[in-house]
């Protein structure tokens, strides 16, 4: 866990999906759409280690990621969110306040590869 901000130096940017009302009144997907682009660690939980599952009835491998970033005021992470980090797509697992000090969000997500 770090406890100095230069421990931070991967770029992350954090997702919501959006959508808009279309004209009859049923919801209409628009995508992605980036909130904040910020400083973060990310390492891998254990090194290599990942896990495998059943997407769609077929074999996938996942990674899963610990990202620790500082706390925001203005984001409320939820899994709702994703996180995108050197072209991976991190589908966002648990979200926690470190210490409840609002000074770090750590973040469990996962990459199905």
């Amino acid at each position: 866990m770090p406890t100095r901000i230069g421990a931070l130096r991967e770029r992350v940017t954090i997702e919501t999906f959006s959508s808009t009302e279309d004209t009859l009144g049923g919801r209409s997907s628009t995508g992605w759409t980036a909130l904040a682009t910020v400083w973060a660690r990310v390492m891998p939980q254990a090194p290599f280690v990942g896990r495998e599952g059943f997407e769609a009835n077929a074999l996938t491998a996942i990674q899963t990621y610990l990202i620790t970033m500082r706390y925001r005021t203005d984001i409320t992470l939820t899994p709702r969110h994703r996180l995108t980090w050197d072209g991976k797509t991190l589908q966002i697992h648990v979200v926690g306040n470190v210490w409840a000090r609002d000074r770090f969000t750590v973040v469990q997500a996962a990459e199905t590869l």
